[in-house]
């Protein structure tokens, strides 16, 4: 039982990550939304163990700090991502 509600959770969270991955992401949602979905990927992800969600999520808010020119920002989540 355990199992099977974790690999759906891991869908549902894949499922929500990989809407800040298409190529006009950025365009159609802005910074502050896939900031916002990674941020709630990265705490599902938490809640289940699931070190390569939390991964992927701190990855894109990087990824989307350095876009932004927000390298303090960038630097802790890479920060935040070792410790992980």
């Amino acid at each position: 039982m355990y199992a099977q509600t974790s690999t759906a959770q891991i869908k549902s969270i894949d499922s929500l990550f990989e809407t800040t991955q298409s190529k006009s992401a950025y365009l159609d949602k802005g910074s502050k939304e896939i900031l916002r979905i990674c941020t709630e990927v990265y705490y599902r992800s938490k809640e289940i163990q699931n070190e390569k969600g939390m991964l992927k999520a701190i990855l894109k808010m990087v990824e989307v700090y350095i876009n932004e020119q927000q390298y303090e920002e960038a630097l802790k989540k890479i920060s935040e991502g070792i410790v992980s």
